[in-house]
């Protein structure tokens, strides 16, 4: 309806079928970023910004590969 599409970007029924899907798959990519939010957590013990810091301190010995060797 016009509440949802206050623009009227998918006025087009061919547009709105390529909206609809890029915003499936851009739902899921967030659903996935979400994920990994959560496994850095339970592998590190500390919150996404506390991760980024740590590694942008030392960026060459602070990776994926260096937590899961440990």
């Amino acid at each position: 309806g016009k509440f949802f599409d206050p623009l009227g970007l998918a006025a087009d029924p061919e547009k709105k079928e390529v909206l609809k899907l890029a915003e499936i798959k851009h739902a899921r990519l967030a659903m996935v970023a979400a994920f990994g939010f959560a496994v850095q957590a339970a592998a590190t013990g500390k919150g996404p910004l506390d991760n980024w810091a740590t590694h942008l301190s030392d960026p060459l010995h602070t990776t994926i590969i260096d937590t899961f060797s440990k």
